[in-house]
């Protein structure tokens, strides 16, 4: 009797540790598709951006702020600084946000692009920073109209 026990604690033990194994690959693949999501998202974000700096150049240099940028829209949102990260969720259940620089160090001559896309799973805690994961893709954008060939 004392044999069958000790047999069954010794399976319930490996029961256990076999089901945390799981459920930790199972939380470190949805971290990894959300992160591949979100950079994703910055990619888009940023062709957006390209795509409205190459067809009107005029309108594009006079931006120099934060912006949102919903999912599927070519038009920037405006950035509402008293909601966390200034953006709804706009893209499922991330928030894409938009900051543009005209005169920037880093981007002489042209305009600094930052597009950060965050999102929220059970390991952002803390109320101050419920999103509390991010990707950010910077590039600088000129005016290619002006370029010679």
């Amino acid at each position: 009797m004392v044999e069958a026990l000790i047999a069954l604690g010794v399976a319930v033990v490996i029961i256990a540790a076999i089901t945390s194994m799981i459920i930790s690959a199972l939380s470190s693949a949805v971290a990894a598709k959300n992160q591949d999501l979100a950079t994703q998202y910055a990619k888009q974000g940023m062709e957006v951006l390209r795509n409205i700096s190459k067809t009107n150049w005029t309108y594009f240099s006079t931006l120099n702020d934060k912006y949102c940028l919903k999912e599927g829209s070519n038009n920037l949102d405006a950035f509402d600084p008293g909601i966390p990260k200034g953006c709804d969720q706009n893209v499922g259940i991330f928030i894409r946000q938009v900051q543009i620089e005209t005169s920037s160090p880093s981007c002489q001559n042209s305009s600094r692009i930052i597009v950060t896309v965050f999102w929220s799973d059970n390991k952002c805690r803390s109320p101050e920073d419920l999103f509390c994961h991010s990707v950010s893709l910077e590039s600088c954008f000129s005016n290619v109209s002006n370029v010679s060939e």
